[in-house]
C-alpha cells in the first residue's frame, strides 16, 4: 500500500492544477443524455469544402459486422453502442463513425447508423462522452458537405448534431490536455464554420493557438512523440486550412504548423516511406506520410526541410544506413499516457529495409502486454536488473522520470546520457563507413543487458560467442560481452497484431561497444 501510495505521488506531483480541477469536475457532473442540448428553431447547415479523407476503411459492412483494432464482432440486428468485448478503445472505434465514408456502404444505411447512435444519445442508453463525440461531429459534417442533397432530409440529425456540438463546448477535455484537447478543439471549429455560430467559432480559435503553439515544438514535432499521433494531428491541421477562411490570420496560423509538422514527419521517415514506432505508434491508424504530403501539396503548402532539436529524436543517414535515436525524456510532463521507457533507444534500417526495430504497439487495455511495450526492457536500449528507467505503470500512467541529456552531437555522432536511481547509462551512436558503432557505458552496482530487437523479416544465418552474422549481409560484433543469446518476442505490426520474431540479448559490465556492419 505504501508503494503504490508513493508511486500514485511521484505521478501526480506533475499535473496541472486545471487538470485536478477538472479531472474532479467530470467525475462529479454527469451528463446522461443529449436531450437537454436540444434547441427549438431551425438550423441552416452550410457545407464545408473538405481535403478528402484518403483513409481506405473497410472497418463495416451493412451487414453490421465491425472490425477495429483486428477484431470483428457482428449486430446482426441492432448496433449495441455500449458493446464493451473488446475494451473501450474497439468501443471508441465504433463510436466515431469513420466507416460512414466507405464507399461499399450505401448512404441510406450511413444515414441509419448515424440516426441509430443519437438514439442511444438521446435515450441515455449511450453516454455522452467529450473524445467520441468530437471524432463523430467531425465525420458526420464531412458526410453531410460530402452529399449535401440529404441534409434537407436528415434535420432531426442536424438537431442531434448541434445538440451535440453544444454539450462538447461545455466539455472541453482539460482534465486531459494533450491531443484529446485539440480534437475536441477541431471538431468545435468544424461544427461552428459547419452551424455559423460565431461563439462556438471564439472559442475554438482561441483554444487551438494556445494549444498549437504549445504542442507543436520547435522542430515541428507534436510533444507527446509518438509519430502515429503526430499524423493524426497533422491531418487535423490541414483539414481545418481547407475550410477556414484563408483571408484570416487563423489560416495563417494554422499553415505555417502545418508546414513545420510536415518538416519533421519528413525527417523521421525512411526512405522506404516508413516511420518509427516510438511510444504509442501503429500502423493502420494514421495516413501515411505521403499521403500527408499529397494533401499538403494540394494546399500549396510547403516542406521546408529543417534540423530534428527539441523533439529529442536524431537521424543519422550513411550509405545504407538509416538510424533514429530518442534521446529525450518523459515528454508531456502533465500528459505522459503514450510515452514509453525506451530513453536512448534506437531504430535502424539497412538498404532501405527494416532491421533493428521498435517492438510497436499492439493494446492500450491495461495488462501484462501493454507494462511490457511500454517498459524499459522492450526497447533497444540498456537496462540494469530490467528496471525500468522511468517509473510507467497502469496503462497510461508514469511516476518517477529519468533524466535524459544530450552531450555533444554532429553530423554523424551522438552522445547521451539517461540517469535514473542508482544507474547512469551513456550511449553514443556513431556512423563510420557504412557502419553503426554504439558504445555503452553504465555506471551501476550491477551487471547491464542491451537489447536489440530484430524485424520479423531478418533472418539469422549463424552466431558465435561474440558476433552474429545475418542471410541480408548485416554483421553485429560485441565487444566486451559476458553473455549473448538470442530469443523470441512477438512484434507488433498493428494493434492486436502480433508476429514472431527475435531480440539480441547482450549482457556485460561497465561497457559494452557493439559494430553493425552492413556490407
Amino acid at each position: 500500500m505504501i508503494s503504490r501510495i508513493g508511486t500514485l505521488l511521484r505521478t501526480i506531483r506533475f499535473i496541472k492544477p486545471v487538470q485536478i480541477i477538472y479531472q474532479l469536475k467530470s467525475r462529479i457532473i454527469k451528463v446522461k443524455s443529449l436531450t437537454q442540448y436540444k434547441i427549438h428553431g431551425e438550423l441552416k447547415p452550410i457545407p464545408l469544402s473538405l481535403i478528402p479523407d484518403l483513409r481506405n476503411s473497410k472497418a463495416a459492412s451493412e451487414d453490421g459486422t465491425f472490425n477495429f483494432l483486428n477484431l470483428q464482432t457482428s449486430f446482426p440486428h441492432k448496433i449495441d453502442w455500449n458493446y464493451s468485448g473488446y475494451g473501450k478503445l474497439w468501443n471508441y472505434n465504433l463510436q466515431y463513425l469513420d466507416y460512414i465514408h466507405q464507399g461499399d456502404i450505401s448512404l441510406d444505411i450511413s444515414i441509419s447508423w448515424i440516426r441509430s447512435i443519437y438514439s442511444s444519445l438521446n435515450s441515455g442508453e449511450l453516454m455522452p462522452e467529450p473524445y467520441p463525440a468530437s471524432l463523430r461531429a467531425m465525420n458526420i459534417i464531412r458526410f453531410f458537405s460530402e452529399n449535401p442533397s440529404f441534409i434537407a432530409d436528415c434535420i432531426d440529425i442536424q438537431s442531434d448534431l448541434y445538440a451535440e456540438l453544444s454539450y462538447l463546448d461545455e466539455h472541453y477535455e482539460y482534465h486531459l490536455l494533450g491531443n484529446h484537447l485539440l480534437e475536441n478543439a477541431f471538431s468545435m471549429l468544424m461544427g461552428a464554420y459547419y452551424f455559423q455560430n460565431a461563439d462556438w467559432k471564439e472559442r475554438a480559435e482561441k483554444v487551438l493557438q494556445k494549444q498549437l503553439n504549445e504542442q507543436v515544438l520547435v522542430d515541428g514535432a507534436h510533444f507527446e512523440l509518438s509519430p502515429m499521433y503526430h499524423r493524426i494531428i497533422l491531418f487535423r491541421v490541414l483539414e481545418a486550412i481547407s475550410y477556414v477562411d484563408p483571408r484570416t490570420e487563423l489560416n495563417t496560423f494554422l499553415r505555417t504548423k502545418a508546414e513545420k509538422m510536415l518538416d519533421w514527419l519528413t525527417q523521421m521517415t525512411f526512405t522506404n516511406g516508413d516511420t518509427p514506432h516510438f511510444n504509442d505508434s501503429a500502423d493502420d491508424i494514421a495516413l501515411s506520410g505521403e499521403q500527408l504530403q499529397n494533401l499538403a501539396y494540394s494546399l500549396n503548402l510547403e516542406n521546408k526541410i529543417s534540423e530534428l532539436s527539441d523533439s529529442g529524436y536524431r537521424k543519422i543517414t550513411e550509405g545504407k544506413l538509416e538510424i533514429i535515436a530518442d534521446v529525450h525524456g518523459i515528454s508531456p510532463s502533465y500528459q505522459p499516457g503514450h510515452a514509453h521507457a525506451d530513453h536512448l533507444s534506437f531504430v535502424l534500417y539497412s538498404s532501405g529495409r527494416p532491421f533493428i526495430v521498435d517492438p510497436g504497439t499492439s493494446t492500450y487495455a491495461i495488462s501484462e502486454r501493454r507494462n511490457w511495450e511500454r517498459s524499459s526492457v522492450a526497447h533497444n536500449t540498456v537496462t540494469v536488473k530490467s528496471m525500468n528507467q522511468s517509473e510507467v505503470w497502469s496503462g497510461f500512467r508514469v511516476g518517477r522520470r529519468a533524466r535524459v541529456n544530450i552531450l555533444e552531437e554532429s553530423k554523424h555522432q551522438i552522445r547521451a546520457s539517461v540517469s535514473y536511481p542508482g544507474v547512469t547509462h551513456i550511449r553514443s551512436f556513431m556512423v563510420e563507413s557504412s557502419s553503426l558503432i554504439i558504445e555503452d557505458e553504465v555506471k551501476a552496482e550491477y551487471s547491464a543487458a542491451l537489447r536489440f530487437f530484430l524485424h520479423p523479416s531478418v533472418v539469422i544465418e549463424q552466431q558465435s560467442d561474440s558476433e552474429i552474422f545475418f542471410e541480408s549481409g548485416e554483421i553485429i560484433r560485441f565487444e566486451n560481452s559476458k553473455k549473448l543469446m538470442i530469443k523470441e518476442y512477438d512484434f507488433a505490426s498493428g494493434f492486436n497484431k502480433l508476429k514472431s520474431s527475435k531480440f539480441i540479448e547482450v549482457f556485460f559490465e561497465g561497457t559494452c561497444k557493439s559494430v553493425i556492419f552492413t556490407g
